[in-house]
Parts: structure tokens; sequence; C-alpha cells
């Protein structure tokens, strides 16, 4: 073979594998080219899936904006502390734009500044919820206390509990409100003058002394009487129990000072006593008032002039012999059960005669008890009972196995009650203590005695009517 023939098939053989390399170039290129068209299709998807996602975010971030006006309420910011100026759009015209308003976005970062150190968890919300249950409680009694006609009402339909307050002027925020009341306050003490208000406070504060003197004054009389009452009446040991109404241990010198003048007869109370009462109360309210500002002046009134608090009772364990002890709960503990019973309602039955001796003669001296005696046996209710003649009370008693069928009774109505729970009825049975002997009321002269009309109700039967039958 020639040179020329063997260069030709050179060139051939070169052509083809140049063929064979552009064929595979052409099917990579092919290929890529599918590939790239998937990509574009896919790319174009995921555009198309992010508009839509980006539509929804959008609709999504307005309704939740939206969702964000019942705090924007300017009573509401300014309980958050938000600065002032900011306002939510009036007209649904502001909402058009691809962006929210401008005001949403401030209304949004205000709130969020002023919250961002809160971390709220379930505790804590429950926690908040009853605060705000039981301030609107105490708001309700406040404003009802204020006899003003101050009508509160409240709605959380849109998750924020809004609190107005109605008056004569209508519904305003509870802020408003305040902020009315703190106006319509500065108004009426500027309608008096510094000395016309000193006058006045004078003069109040003069007759709250004159009045609180006379009741300590009848206080201690009336304890003086209990006293003088308790200590005549002994019981079977002969041991008798008094009371004093003595000053409490955390009195200052100032109180004490006027709980003196307070323990003066009405006849030597001069004008420069009731003056230094009055200043001594004028100094306590103005202090009251200085470390309470967020409390009622009615409240600190009654705090202050409460002059019970300055007292306590005290009682004393008189022995036959004349020695006396006070009676504290470890001495009350080491007395008979008969003694410890005694001691106690000896107060009561004297109190209870103190009080009814101020009524009319024919006045009945009813007192009532319930669950009577319960846990003294029967020497000591019978010692009960006695004391209880002394005071000439008529005792009205409940109770279980309970008999005033003692020597120390004059007379005594029983009714005895029995329950039947299968024919669910209640019976009663009248026995009368004579004094002497316990008389039962077989056939009910003791009941028509009584003065009782003696009639019982008694459920009528049901009548049956008669059928009608009809002819046809």
């Amino acid at each position: 073979m020639g040179a020329e023939a063997r260069q030709v098939l050179a060139e051939v053989e070169q052509a083809e594998v140049a063929i064979t390399v552009s064929e595979r170039e052409t099917g990579a290129a092919r290929a890529a080219e599918r590939e790239a068209l998937s990509a574009a299709a896919a790319a174009r998807a995921r555009l198309d899936a992010t508009g839509e996602a980006l539509a929804v975010a959008l609709r999504e971030e307005r309704e939740t904006a939206r969702d964000l006006a019942p705090f924007a309420r300017r009573e509401l910011l300014d309980v958050l502390r938000c600065p002032p100026g900011l306002a939510w759009p009036a007209q649904d015209a502001d909402w058009l734009e691809e962006e929210l308003p401008p005001q949403v976005r401030a209304v949004h970062e205000a709130i969020l500044t002023v919250t961002r150190d809160l971390t709220p968890t379930e505790i804590s919300l429950k926690q908040s919820t009853t605060r705000l249950t039981k301030a609107l409680e105490d708001l309700q009694a406040q404003l009802t206390a204020a006899d003003q006609d101050y009508r509160p009402e409240w709605d959380g339909a849109d998750g924020v509990i809004v609190v107005r307050i109605a008056d004569e002027d209508g519904p305003l925020p509870v802020g408003a409100f305040a902020e009315k009341i703190a106006a319509d306050r500065r108004d009426q003490q500027q309608l008096l003058s510094e000395s016309e208000q000193r006058i006045l406070e004078d003069a109040l504060l003069t007759r709250l002394a004159q009045q609180i003197h006379d009741r300590t004054v009848d206080a201690r009389d009336l304890i003086r009487r209990m006293n003088t009452e308790m200590r005549s009446r002994r019981m079977s040991s002969g041991t008798t129990v008094g009371v004093n109404w003595l000053l409490t241990d955390n009195l200052d010198e100032g109180q004490r000072a006027v709980c003196a003048l307070l323990d003066g007869d009405a006849a030597r109370l001069g004008p420069d006593d009731l003056g230094r009462m009055r200043a001594h109360f004028a100094i306590r309210i103005k202090d009251a008032r200085a470390r309470h500002r967020d409390r009622p002046y009615r409240e600190l009134l009654t705090e202050v002039l409460d002059y019970r608090r300055w007292r306590q009772f005290a009682f004393q364990l008189v022995r036959p012999g004349g020695h006396e002890e006070r009676l504290t709960r470890a001495r009350h503990s080491r007395l008979s059960g008969g003694e410890q019973s005694v001691s106690l309602h000896l107060p009561l039955f004297a109190a209870a005669h103190a009080m009814l001796n101020s009524a009319r003669p024919e006045a009945p001296r009813l007192l009532a008890l319930d669950e009577a005696f319960a846990g003294v046996d029967d020497t000591g209710r019978g010692e009960l009972m006695s004391l209880a003649t002394q005071f000439d009370l008529d005792l009205f008693m409940t109770g279980y196995d309970l008999w005033a069928t003692h020597a120390a009774v004059p007379a005594a109505a029983h009714y005895d009650l029995a329950h039947s729970p299968v024919e669910h009825t209640v019976s009663a049975l009248l026995l009368v203590w004579d004094g002497a002997k316990l008389l039962a009321d077989d056939v009910g002269e003791l009941t028509a005695a009584l003065g009782s009309p003696d009639v019982r109700r008694v459920p009528a039967e049901p009548v049956l009517s008669e059928p009608v039958l009809s002819e046809g």
C-alpha cells in the first residue's frame, strides 16, 4: 500500500474518532439540555410555589396584624406604658398596599419593646387570671361601697378584658374613669380654702373624739357590770371568774395618753383634752394616708379610729379565799371539766345579762345556743343551767340528748324530735319540766296550756276523677 493510501486511512480513522467524540458530546449536550429544561421547570414550579406561599404568608400576616387591633386601644397602651402618639388604621383603604401600614408596625414594635423581658408560663398565666379576677371583685365591692351608682362592666370577646365604668355620663374605660374621679376630687378640694378645710376637719374630729369617748365610757361601764355579775356567781367549787378591759401591749405613748383621756369621766373632759385627742387623730390619719395612698379614705378612718383595737379582755380566776390569778390557756386547761365549761360560758351569760338589762322589764331575755353544752357532762350542764337561771336568761337551745331536768331550773319545755327515714316524717313529743319532775304530753293538755294552736298540716289525698264516657 502506498503512502497516499496510508495517509487516507489515517485521516479516515481520525474522522471516525472525531465523529465518535462528536456523537458522545452531542449526547451529553442533549442530556444536559434535558436536565437544564427539567431544572428550569422545577425552578419555575418552586418560584410559583414560593409566590403562592408568600401570598399566603402576606395574607396571614395581615390577618395576624389585624388581630392586634384590640391591643391598640389607647387605654391598654397606657397600661403597658407605650409611648404616646400610637394610632391604629381607621380605614380599610389603609390596608390596600402590599406592605403593612406603618401605624401597625409602630404599635407592634412598641408592644414588643415593653414586653420583651416578660417570659409568661402556664402557671404565671393562671396566677395572672386569678389576680385579675380578684381585682375585678375588689373593684365591684369598692364601687358598690361608694354608693354613687357606679356600674362596672367588662368584655373579653377579643381576648382582652376591657373594663369600663358607667356613671351618669355613660361608660368610660377604667383608666379614664380614674382620671375623672381624680379630677373631681381635685375640684372638690379646691372648693374649700385651707382655713375652711382646717375648721371643718377640726369640727369633725372633735365630734368623733367625743363619740369615741362616750362609747369607751359605755363599754367600760358595761364591762364593770359584767365583772360584778360574774364575780357574784360562783361555781360549785366556790371559784368564780372576773373580767377586765386592759390596754394592749403594743400601744405607743401617744395612744396611751389618749386612752388615759378616754378613761376619764365626761364631766372632766374639757376643751383642752378634746383638742389633744383631735390632734392625735389628725396626725394618725395623716400618717396613714401617707403610708397607704392607694387605700380608700374610709378604710383608713375605720382603722385609725377603731378604739377597740387598743384594748383587750383579760379574765381572772378568783379562788374561794379571794386569791386571783390570770386565766390563761394553760391555767384553763388545768381546770376540771365543769370549771372549764363555766369559765367559758360565764362571760357570755354576763354579757347577755348586762345587755338585756337595758331593755324594758317586760322584754324577753332570750339567748339562743346551737349544740348547747356539747361535750359537757350532766353535772357541768346542771351548773351552767343554774348560772343561766341566776342571770334570769330564757335559753333557747338545740342539742343531742339535751335535758334541762335540773333542780336549779324552775321550768323548761322539751321537744323530742324523732325522724323516720322510712316514712320520711319527723314526730315531736312535748315534755315539760316543772322543777321537780318531767311530764309527758300524752293527751295534748300541756300543748294547749303552752298556747299551741295544735294544728298540723295533713297532706290531702289525691282525688281521682271518674272517667266520662261519651255516647256515639
